[in-house]
């Protein structure tokens, strides 16, 4: 059972490191202002920090972020990199496409399995279909040659020779 009315222990009666004092200047010191309320709660003090005093009164971030932005752009070092990563990038992309292709296909080729009689009806089309192929290709010589060399003359067209 813990007791509420005990204080909490401090970092150093942990064990814990603390955390370094932020370096504050003289000039701008942080107000510290405590509400009247009845507790000593830690946490019931406000924190004002005054701003830091600037060139252009307005902060100036964006126009900094911008101009550095512009420079780096116009240095050509986005050239530069683009050409380093060019190559490794667009093997990511296909190897990422072909995982997604591979998810998909698993995922079409499941959903069609849980089907009671789809698969044992493709196999029958598939035997249909090779024993037709077999009987008008293959069955005769000149058939057999006809279809020797399209596939020869497809195969010298996609290696580039034909």
């Amino acid at each position: 059972m813990v007791d509420s009315s005990s204080p909490m222990p401090s970092a150093e009666d942990a064990g814990l490191p603390t955390p370094p004092a932020p370096a504050v200047e003289a000039a701008q010191a942080p107000e510290v202002t405590t509400p009247a309320t009845d507790s000593d709660s830690p946490l019931a003090a406000t924190l004002t920090v005054p701003p830091l005093e600037g060139d252009a009164g307005e902060g100036g971030e964006w126009q900094l972020l911008v101009s550095k932005l512009q420079d780096w752009f116009a240095s050509g070092a986005v050239q530069e990199l683009w050409q380093q990563l060019r190559s490794p990038l667009i093997a990511l992309a296909v190897l990422i496409g072909v995982v997604m292709l591979l998810k998909v296909y698993a995922g079409v080729i499941g959903a069609m399995q849980s089907l009671p009689l789809l698969p044992g009806l493709l196999e029958l089309v598939g035997v249909i279909w090779l024993s037709r192929f077999a009987v008008t290709k293959l069955v005769y010589s000149k058939d057999r040659e006809a279809l020797l060399q399209d596939w020869s003359r497809r195969w010298e067209s996609f290696r580039g020779r034909g």
